[in-house]
């Protein structure tokens, strides 16, 4: 037979096709085993290898009477001249061949005299090694034989493309499995993370080992810093004895369903609970599932259900519900009415057909039907018969409720007689101009950008807030409206969004220089592959609430008869001013009226507070703008001086005070004179504290009273 012309085989590309056949010491199989057997009995040889060749060894996949040997260095290899005949090579006596005389596998065992090897050549051409045949006696063989030989040659190379393509398909399925069940875990992630529900695994030690986001949101904390602590960790110790003994049934196998108040971020919020015990086949508790749902807005929401349901138990419109085979579960009043149906009457059989025209029902086939399939609601308009028989038209929609299975199997249909057209135009107007005007009043500002940061949606609120109008806003960058320096603040906040990140933060934002405090979030929208394909820009104006907030701060840290600091705004203060490293160079003037008590005793408490309330203002006027005056008792003041680089600057404001305390206070019949004694101290230091260096100016107070009043006393120890 004429030798098939094959183009060489290239070392590199057979190295990498045998890398993807991925069959290089691989086990037995039997299908290889079976042809080389069936080689070895067709050439009548002892021996018949199916051999892979690579760059430095030959490697047998099937082995007929050659025990011992799975491979065989290449230089020595038959196989590896056979790989790059173009037909059969065939070596009748080794010892007479000059390549292979001196050959080790000659002149020692296995003692070859006779060889035959066909290549095994792949479709695409390349040679991947060797179906040969082995004797230990010089022979030749037969025509026959030999295109045999090739011919096994040929199946064994498209049983190594099968092979491969078997492999390659089963490592894609479980590379697809792998996949999908990732993606389910994501999914269920996903879901578990967006569910407004607080959920949560805790095991038998009480230790939180899955949490949500809805629960990472109770505690102010990531996953990571609540798994592996507990409640009462989490809570410091501040945990309701109740929920306690909850938490213990539950580790008992018993299912607890209770509800209980709890202090939230946004105030006292009643969550109902439901711990399930997680019960190991052997009856042990490994520990439960724990969900929580914020109730306390449910009394409201089972208000506006009752409301709701009255609503359409008194509405004129006809609601009716029909189940999948068309027969009425529920007609409202209005539709009984129209229907010459007594409210009290059974619907029994009644099918929806009784109450629309054969044309309806044409049109609920054709049109109706493949809407709701396709997108579950259908509106518009259609016409029933009425109790007269007269045809009414009306104004109809459709809805279909799904299984879980997705297949429908009810509809809800709300009908609205609209025989006077005019009165129904002005109606459909004026609900959608009321949809709208609700739309638009949502104080929320809303926005829409997409991956290029360009706005897709505005909402009416977001137009007034930048007084610019939304045709000119859509499709402009956040950069161009923002301006430079705002956008630059929101970027970082914005890539953790397009990064799939939810995030919430608070910033300043001016406009025509007036100054809004926003709280923003900032919420990725995300394609049907899981790709964010733009971001959901809410921002709230908090503005009022921080002006209140900064009002109502005040006002617990003012005196309310003097306007100075009360105890709690001068303890603010030296905080301030100890944590921006000012602590030893701040000086305390504590400063008490000598004898007030008689001026009350004289002229009343009405006389005295005019004089406190006069001594306050001559204590602003000597001291800096910076520092702190408060009246901290009833007749006790105190004056915090910060970054005094001089103490005798402090002495020179105590003398200034005690110069203005002498001055008379003058009263419409009467003058009013008092004195009174300072003291003073110096520095706060890590040891001491705060309460140290008021324990010194008190201390050197009390020795300016014993050493007659109206005088400062400032011992340095």
């Amino acid at each position: 037979m004429k030798p098939r012309k094959v183009p060489n085989t290239d070392e590199t590309d057979r190295l990498t096709h045998l890398r993807k056949l991925a069959i290089l010491d691989t086990g037995q199989e039997p299908v290889f085993d079976s042809i080389a057997r069936m080689a070895s009995d067709i050439c009548g040889t002892p021996i018949a290898l199916i051999t892979l060749v690579d760059e430095r060894r030959q490697w047998f996949k099937a082995n007929v009477g050659l025990p011992g040997f799975d491979e065989t260095p290449r230089d020595i290899a038959f196989c590896a001249h056979a790989i790059e005949d173009d037909g059969l090579l065939e070596v009748p006596d080794a010892r007479l061949d000059a390549r292979f005389a001196n050959n080790p596998m000659v002149s020692g065992a296995p003692d070859i005299r006779f060889y035959a090897g066909a290549p095994l050549i792949l479709p695409d051409g390349q040679r991947m090694g060797t179906l040969c045949v082995i004797d230990r006696i010089a022979r030749r063989l037969t025509e026959a034989q030999a295109v045999q030989l090739r011919s096994l040659a040929d199946i064994v190379g498209q049983m190594l493309v099968m092979r491969h393509d078997l492999v390659a398909r089963s490592l894609s399925a479980c590379a697809l499995q792998e996949q999908k069940l990732a993606q389910g875990e994501r999914f269920i992630r996903q879901i578990a993370d967006n569910l407004p529900v607080r959920i949560a695994y805790v095991d038998a030690s009480l230790r939180y080992r899955f949490v949500n986001q809805a629960q990472c949101a109770r505690y102010g904390l990531t996953g990571d810093q609540i798994l592996g602590r507990t409640r009462s960790e989490l809570k410091k110790g501040a945990v309701d004895s109740v929920v306690d003994l909850k938490l213990r049934a539950a580790l008992n196998g018993e299912t607890q369903r209770f509800e209980f108040e709890e202090e939230c971020s946004n105030g006292l919020r009643r969550i109902q609970g439901t711990l399930i015990p997680d019960v190991l086949a052997n009856g042990d508790v490994a520990g439960f599932f724990a969900t929580g749902i914020d109730i306390t807005e449910r009394s409201d929401n089972e208000r506006a259900l009752r409301e709701l349901t009255a609503i359409i138990e008194n509405t004129s419109d006809f609601v009716t519900q029909i189940d999948r085979h068309g027969l009425v579960t529920y007609m409202n009043p209005a539709a009984r009415r129209a229907s010459a149906i007594a409210l009290d009457q059974p619907l029994g059989q009644l099918r929806y057909e009784a109450f629309n025209t054969p044309a309806s029902m044409l049109l609920h086939a054709s049109v109706i039907l493949p809407a709701l399939n396709a997108k579950g609601i259908w509106v518009g308009e259609n016409t029933v018969v009425g109790s007269n028989k007269r045809e009414i038209p009306v104004s109809h929609m459709v809805i279909a409720h799904r299984d879980e299975l997705g297949r429908i199997e009810r509809f809800s249909i709300v009908m609205r007689d609209i025989t006077e057209e005019n009165a129904a135009k002005r109606d459909a107007e004026n609900q959608t101009n009321t949809l709208r005007s609700v739309t638009e009043a949502i104080p929320e500002i809303v926005a829409v950008v997409d991956t290029d940061l360009r706005y897709r949606f505005v909402n009416g609120a977001f137009e007034r807030w930048i007084s610019i109008p939304r045709a000119d806003l859509v499709g402009q960058t956040m950069l161009s409206v923002l301006g430079e320096n705002t956008f630059a603040r929101y970027l970082p906040w914005l890539e953790r969004s397009l990064g799939g990140e939810s995030v919430t933060f608070e910033s300043t934002f001016a406009i025509e220089g007036a100054f809004t405090n926003l709280t923003i979030s900032f919420t990725p929208l995300r394609t049907a592959d899981n790709r964010v394909d733009s971001v959901v820009v809410v921002a709230r104006d908090v503005t009022l609430q921080k002006r209140e907030e900064m009002r109502l701060r005040e006002l617990s840290e003012r005196d309310s008869l003097s306007g100075l600091l009360n105890r709690a705004g001068l303890n603010q203060y030296v905080a301030s001013a100890i944590a921006a490293g000012h602590g030893s160079s701040l000086a305390l003037l504590y400063v008490d009226l000598d004898h007030f008590k008689p001026v009350n005793d004289q002229h009343g408490h009405a006389v005295g507070d005019q004089v406190l309330q006069r001594f306050a203002q001559r204590l602003r006027k000597v001291v800096r703008p910076t520092d702190a005056v408060a009246r901290i008792g009833g007749d006790e003041f105190a004056i915090v001086m910060s970054g005094v680089p001089d103490r005798e600057i402090a002495l020179a404001v105590a003398n200034e005070i005690l110069a203005a305390a002498s001055k008379p206070f003058q009263m419409p019949d009467y003058q009013i004179t008092i004195s009174v004694s300072i003291g003073v101290a110096f520095g706060v230091n890590d040891t001491d504290g705060w309460s140290q260096l008021l324990e010194r100016a008190d201390a050197n107070l009390y020795a300016a009273k014993l050493a007659g009043r109206d005088r400062l006393v400032c011992a340095l120890a």
